[in-house]
């Protein structure tokens, strides 16, 4: 895979990740509030009720281009893999997405700055160190909990950070488990 091929990659994801950020959801918005929803019993967002814990177990991914083939990560249990654009997703539900895509030091340093740029509220980072990122911005009321990381696997590096293709609002309680997986990203 060229080096161009791989800021494409990892920029791709980036734009994921950016994009839930700057997206409105009126379609959200507007379940949340529809007239009578509370006295229904409606459920309440996703964002706002905390998740239970998961059973992670090892999940192969296949890797179409690249030195390794096969990784393996711990995931929860019934997660699926997608492959979509230049990266690799691991999902489960509306509480695990997280997206994983070969790429180097220098996109990762790009994909660090576009994520703490943010697009229409500047978001808040809780945690910075050299292989973690999390942050978070208020969408409509709800944080909305972000994160990105890298992993090497012989001499090869990744990067996995929250993604979803759906817009999906992640609570702050989702992302351990998401950030668990990408440290377990290992060769099969």
């Amino acid at each position: 895979m060229s080096r161009l091929q791989h800021t494409a990659s990892a920029l791709a994801l980036a734009s994921c990740a950016i994009f839930a950020l700057g997206s409105s959801s009126s379609d959200k918005t507007d379940k949340k509030e529809a007239p009578g929803a509370a006295a229904s019993g409606a459920a309440t967002p996703a964002a706002a009720t905390p998740s239970a814990p998961l059973k992670m177990v090892p999940l192969t991914i296949k890797l179409a281009n690249g030195p390794i083939k096969e990784l393996v990560l711990d995931a929860p249990e019934g997660a699926r893999v997608e492959v979509k654009g230049g990266g690799t997703f691991v999902t489960l539900g509306t509480t695990f997405s997280i997206g994983i895509a070969r790429s180097s030091a220098a996109d990762i340093k790009t994909e660090r700055q576009l994520a703490a740029s943010g697009h229409s509220a500047k978001p808040v980072v809780d945690t910075d160190t050299p292989e973690l990122l999390v942050f978070h911005s208020d969408l409509l009321g709800t944080p909305r909990y972000e994160f990105l990381s890298s992993a090497t696997v012989d001499k090869v590096v990744f990067t996995c950070s929250s993604a979803s293709l759906d817009d999906q609002v992640y609570a702050k309680d989702d992302v351990p488990a998401m950030t668990k997986a990408c440290k377990s990203l290992r060769k099969k």
